[in-house]
């Protein structure tokens, strides 16, 4: 006691690596966050991604012929469906449909296991914590089992307050707090899918002062002349699948294959 304190060696001597990472070219290496209005087409825009498995939380894809987990669903099932996903090789992309109700169903499977009714009944935000690790490492897996993750999400409003300025209203993704804080650590694309005042189709890729959305993919998403894209245009007339167009613009995009029209 009051000596100097020891530390334990490693036993084992792992080297350091000496290459840098090579930036992955496919698009469905990234993790990928859409949110927007209901019927805006956020389902149908998913389930033309490679190889599709969606997991579906809300009702809405009875008119689509899709390969998709049994609803209503629930996170025992969830947890299990989630195991079984790095063994399925027809799997390329897993599409969560949408993710706030996700949340509370998670959140409502950890009071059940531990006799809350709610998580704030556990003391010191214990309740809260156990939560966010549970529903983090099923996130987690699905991010790590090599497969693209393509999360839809709903639209919401905060109001932001700054000193010495008028407050004013941001869009944001329909997620709860933990939900929110988790994604934007971990997602690499944020897009908010919206109407315009013209009665079209368009996907944000870059944020700004009143829509949240972020794009962490370097090289990819620029136009003809090599510049960011900010906005996409989605749908040009009346397409016989407007779902299937959508899509085949965003992966152009990505390309760096979109023509302005």
């Amino acid at each position: 006691p009051g000596g100097p304190a020891t530390f334990m060696l490693p036993t084992e001597k792992y080297p350091l690596p000496t290459k840098k990472t090579v930036p992955s070219s496919s698009l469905w290496d990234y993790s990928i966050l859409v949110f927007g209005s209901p019927g805006v087409g956020k389902s149908s825009f998913s389930v033309h991604a490679p190889g599709s498995f969606v997991f579906p939380w809300e009702p809405g894809l009875k008119s689509k012929s899709v390969l998709m987990a049994p609803y209503p669903l629930t996170w025992e099932k969830f947890r299990s469906y989630v195991r079984q996903i790095p063994e399925r090789n027809d799997i390329q992309t897993v599409v969560l449909d949408t993710v706030e109700p996700a949340y509370k169903a998670c959140s409502h499977w950890v009071c059940q296991k531990n006799g809350w009714e709610y998580p704030g009944d556990a003391d010191y935000g214990k309740g809260w914590d156990k939560v966010e690790q549970e529903f983090s490492e099923q996130i987690g897996h699905l991010m790590n089992c090599q497969k693209g993750l393509l999360l839809l999400a709903h639209t919401d409003q905060v109001e932001v307050k700054q000193r010495g300025k008028e407050p004013y209203h941001k869009v944001v993704p329909d997620l709860s707090k933990q939900a929110r804080k988790l994604f934007n650590r971990t997602v690499d694309l944020v897009c908010y899918y919206y109407y315009t005042d013209r009665g079209s189709r368009a996907l944000c890729l870059r944020g700004n002062e009143v829509v949240e959305a972020k794009c962490r993919i370097e090289g990819h998403f620029l136009n003809q002349k090599g510049e960011l894209i900010n906005e996409l245009p989605m749908d040009f007339g009346k397409e016989k699948d407007p779902g299937k167009h959508a899509f085949n613009q965003f992966v152009q995009a990505f390309e760096n294959k979109y023509i302005e029209r």
